[in-house]
């Protein structure tokens, strides 16, 4: 953190660019190489790891998920079991319940 600018920063204006972009992952490693220096050691990995997770996830449909698995007239089509995830959604899904049991 010596050489990077970033390094000078408070962690408040790392919080502000985040919001701004959550899939900012460049933003995300250096406040946690911030909170490492500090010697905050278990916030820096828990928000890393919870970046990559974000970073992982899918972006949402645009299309209305309660119309999924119907017709255009609204005509249920296949149950809710029928309807199937995404692979890669659903490898996140299981690694993010994974690591709120990890942290709790």
């Amino acid at each position: 953190m010596a050489n990077d600018p970033r390094g000078q920063w408070p962690l408040e204006k790392f919080d502000e660019l985040i919001g701004q972009n959550k899939r900012d992952f460049e933003t995300r490693f250096a406040k946690s190489r911030v909170l490492i220096a500090m010697g905050e050691w278990p916030g820096a990995p828990r928000k890393t790891y919870v970046g990559l997770l974000e970073l992982m996830t899918p972006p949402r449909p645009k299309s209305d998920p309660a119309a999924a698995g119907k017709s255009a007239g609204g005509i249920e089509l296949a149950g809710k079991a029928m309807v199937q995830e995404d692979p890669q959604a659903q490898l996140v899904s299981q690694y993010r319940r994974k690591l709120s049991m990890a942290l709790n």
